[in-house]
């Protein structure tokens, strides 16, 4: 799957890897690890058939945000990482033998270092 995407500036990933949202440099078209940066995102974000472009991507991922209880966080922390795997794998598949994108567009892996869960936002 390709398909130009063009940044609102919405996410910025850090140097740290930390992922902060705020609006800037409205509507650049993204390359490289941007480019992939917000692939991924969109991934995570998206449910499966809300985009018309390509109806079959998406994950339940979003689900995963809204947990209230401290056993929907749990919940949450346990199947977050398998799910970035299947994401990791269906990339990684679809980049094979797309010569047009760059090695910097190209996913190897997604690690997952931490999972934080900020508490202040139990209801």
């Amino acid at each position: 799957m390709r398909k130009e995407l063009t940044d609102f500036g919405l996410v910025h990933v850090g140097a740290n890897g930390q992922v902060t949202f705020s609006l800037s440099n409205l509507g650049q078209t993204v390359t490289g690890i941007d480019l992939l940066t917000q692939t991924i995102l969109k991934r995570i974000l998206t449910l499966p058939g809300s985009d018309l472009y390509f109806p079959t991507i998406g994950t339940h991922l979003g689900g995963l945000f809204g947990a209230v209880t401290r056993e929907d966080i749990e919940d949450a922390k346990s199947m977050f990482p398998l799910l970035l795997k299947n994401l990791e794998e269906t990339l990684i598949t679809e980049q094979e033998g797309q010569e047009e994108l760059l090695p910097s567009e190209k996913l190897s892996r997604i690690e997952l270092k931490d999972l934080i869960y900020d508490e202040g936002l139990l209801g």
